[in-house]
């Protein structure tokens, strides 16, 4: 038997978080609740162009978020040259994410951040490994 309606209309979440963003026109970026000119972006980017121009029309917000943890410089010179207006159709709020910051700072202490990609031991055991298979493999043939 199904729900009486009025029950069905309790659970239903409010119509406003029901609305869905705006499109991103495809030469800007969205980052929150903030559109990007993404070919600035991409030429200021101190990372390079690439993650840019891949985000390009759509939004990078988790992306961002996820790669970089912590929030988006909004603020920032290069924010600010690239900067084109604000997105009304998003709702966003600095709390949004709060959950996912707290996840982050806690895995820092566990696991830190380094400027590279991996530490300095982890290069010198790839090259000892990468030389044993080819000596390896020169000493077979």
């Amino acid at each position: 038997m199904a729900p009486k309606s009025s029950m069905m209309d309790d659970q239903l979440p409010p119509a406003e978080s029901l609305v869905r963003p705006g499109p991103v026109p495809i030469e800007s970026i969205r980052v929150e609740d903030k559109i990007y000119s993404a070919r600035q972006l991409a030429d200021l980017h101190p990372g390079g162009s690439l993650f840019i121009k891949a985000f390009s029309g759509r939004d990078a917000s988790q992306a961002f978020l996820t790669y970089h943890r912590r929030q988006f410089p909004h603020t920032s010179d290069i924010a600010k040259a690239a900067f084109e207006e604000v997105d009304d159709t998003v709702k966003y709020t600095k709390d949004d994410n709060q959950d996912f910051m707290e996840l982050c700072d806690r895995v820092a202490k566990v696991l830190p951040r380094l400027k590279s990609f991996a530490p300095w031991h982890y290069y010198l055991k790839v090259t000892f490994l990468l030389s044993f298979v080819i000596g390896l493999e020169s000493y077979m043939h």
